[in-house]
């Protein structure tokens, strides 16, 4: 008997979240190409672990970051509708299937969410450091969303273990 086919419920907050996501990843697409005229030849695409820029390249290379963003979003948004399919760390049965649906769901929104923060906050800074307004990035706010995954892991794992029947 395999597991439960359902449609999770989504809340307000399920849907602010991927609203905001979807504004992020268009700010995140359009800002390259109204910045791309204002930018030099060679542009910073990495960062030591100080946020010092380490290594630059063409100017078209600032549309690698939000098309790879593009391509997370679009394979997340997928996955979110295919929460049966994923590794839960309880057994899913008709009484705890929503609840755990629902969760697995949110999870994958809210990394979702996090990682397009990443790419759009790491993109911004690029383009910063390459107009001359800035000096690279900050660690701290990119070790902040990298602790803000782990912490959503752990809380909603937890969430899940909590809803056993």
């Amino acid at each position: 008997m395999g597991r439960p086919r359902l449609i999770p419920k989504t809340t307000i907050i399920d849907h602010l979240v991927e609203y905001f996501s979807i504004l992020l990843v268009l700010g995140l697409c359009i800002a390259p190409i109204y910045f791309y005229n204002s930018l030099p030849e060679l542009i910073p695409t990495h960062y030591n672990l100080f946020g010092q820029p380490d290594a630059f390249n063409p100017r078209w290379s600032i549309f690698i970051l939000p098309a790879l963003a593009l391509m997370l979003f679009f394979g997340m948004s997928w996955l979110q509708k295919l929460p049966h399919i994923y590794n839960y760390p309880v057994e899913v049965n008709e009484s705890n299937a929503n609840y755990l649906y629902s969760t697995g769901v949110r999870l994958i929104r809210f990394i979702k969410l996090i990682v397009i923060l990443i790419f759009s906050y790491i993109t911004y800074s690029s383009i910063r450091v390459a107009i001359g307004q800035g000096k690279g990035l900050n660690i701290w706010i990119l070790m902040i969303f990298i602790l803000s995954i782990v912490f959503a892991l752990v809380i909603f794992i937890k969430k899940m273990y909590s809803k056993k029947t």
